[in-house]
C-alpha cells in the first residue's frame, strides 16, 4: 500500500498549527530527515512520510525545548554559583 502524496501538505500542516509550523522550510525539511532516519527507521517504508515526520516533530518538540532550556538555566546556576 503506498499512501498518496499531498502536493499540498505544507498548506495542511500550517492550518493543523504544531511546533512544526513555527520552522522555515528548510529547517523543517532537514528535521524530517533527521526524523525519518532516526526516530522512524524501524517504521514500515510505506508509513514514511512527511506528514508522519511533522507529527511526530510535533510530539517530540516541546519536550526537547523544555529540557534544553531546563538544561541551560541548571548550568547557569552551577556556573554562577
Amino acid at each position: 500500500m503506498r499512501l498518496a502524496i499531498d502536493w499540498h501538505l505544507d498548506e495542511l500542516i500550517e492550518k493543523q498549527g504544531g511546533f512544526s509550523t513555527t520552522l522555515s522550510y528548510g529547517d523543517r525539511q532537514k528535521l524530517r530527515a533527521v526524523v525519518k532516519k532516526v526516530h522512524m527507521r524501524h517504521f514500515p517504508t510505506e508509513l514514511i512520510s512527511d506528514y508522519e515526520a511533522d507529527r511526530m516533530i510535533d510530539v517530540i518538540a516541546p519536550g526537547t525545548a523544555a529540557y534544553l532550556i531546563r538544561r541551560a538555566y541548571e548550568e547557569r546556576q552551577s556556573r554562577d554559583g
